[in-house]
């Protein structure tokens, strides 16, 4: 966040928290609903990460971002090449590119 923006001062301490302590992760949770409510997608995504729900992150991607590679980026980086998350978004997004060739 530049250090211009009036809350990068609020963030860099928010950031600042252990996030492997649940209280912290719900507020990340809190906060990424938050972020959703005022359009601000990525940082949605990010502190969906924050609160250990990948799943969500990628949804973000996909569905408000429109952003398949950055859903496989994410999904990779977090559990690796062999993690569910990673599989279900393959699985689901080559079944319906298919789906669409074949109609």
């Amino acid at each position: 966040m530049a250090s211009w923006h009036k809350e990068q001062a609020v963030t860099l301490r928010f950031l600042a928290n252990n996030f492997d302590d649940p209280k912290w992760r719900t507020a990340a949770l809190k906060n990424a609903y938050a972020l959703m409510g005022k359009r601000r997608f990525e940082y949605a995504a990010a502190f969906f990460l924050l609160a250990d729900h990948l799943q969500d992150a990628v949804n973000v991607c996909l569905n408000q971002l429109h952003d398949l590679q950055l859903a496989i980026a994410i999904a990779r980086v977090y559990e690796g090449d062999n993690g569910p998350v990673l599989r279900k978004l393959l699985q689901n997004e080559i079944g319906r590119a298919s789906c669409r060739e074949r109609v």
